[in-house]
């Protein structure tokens, strides 16, 4: 497996520079639209998940949903969805935290979460770590074990997995 390290990622994964507010943005939907590059991410991903054996993929609104609910297909395992406030009906377990563009505010449904449950949880990209942060809180309040954390981007320069005290693998990471 290569690490996100060793893949060539400014290739696959352009940069926007001052996208939003000075922040310089790195576009996911190439990898995406690009069936080889999404193939091989998946692919990475399932492998360093499968050791982990979840119950559940927990994808991060809305487009941790997109590898989120590949990975819980091929780990064989249920998919849940972390929302942003306001889209998801019955009860919820919510978190406020504050983004590289935003506050945000997340939330699940209580009765979709089982005590005991083995929790991954998969975003997009992984840059403050605030949002991942966010959903390990409200798992764990929910009585679930979070085992891990993938994303397709790290943005490693803002030190976002010192956030979190799970194992987080990325499939690409960044110094800048």
């Amino acid at each position: 497996m290569k690490t996100g390290q060793q893949r060539d990622g400014e290739s696959r994964v352009p940069v926007f520079k001052d996208f939003r507010a000075g922040v310089a943005f790195r576009d996911v939907m190439p990898v995406l639209a690009n069936r080889d590059s999404f193939s091989s991410a998946l692919e990475d991903l399932t492998e360093w998940s499968t050791p982990l054996a979840p119950d559940y993929v927990a994808g991060i609104d809305a487009r941790g949903f997109i590898l989120g609910g590949a990975l819980a297909d091929r780990l064989d395992c249920g998919f849940l969805a972390i929302r942003k406030e306001g889209k998801l009906p019955g009860e919820t377990v919510s978190r406020t935290f504050s983004g590289e563009y935003s506050t945000d505010r997340i939330e699940v449904r209580k009765d979709l979460v089982q005590p005991g449950s083995r929790v991954l949880i998969h975003d997009d990209i992984v840059a403050t770590g605030n949002s991942v942060a966010a959903a390990v809180e409200m798992l764990e309040e929910l009585g679930a074990t979070v085992v891990g954390i993938t994303c397709l981007i790290e943005k490693s320069f803002l030190k976002g997995r010192s956030r979190v005290s799970v194992p987080l693998f990325s499939v690409y990471s960044f110094d800048a």
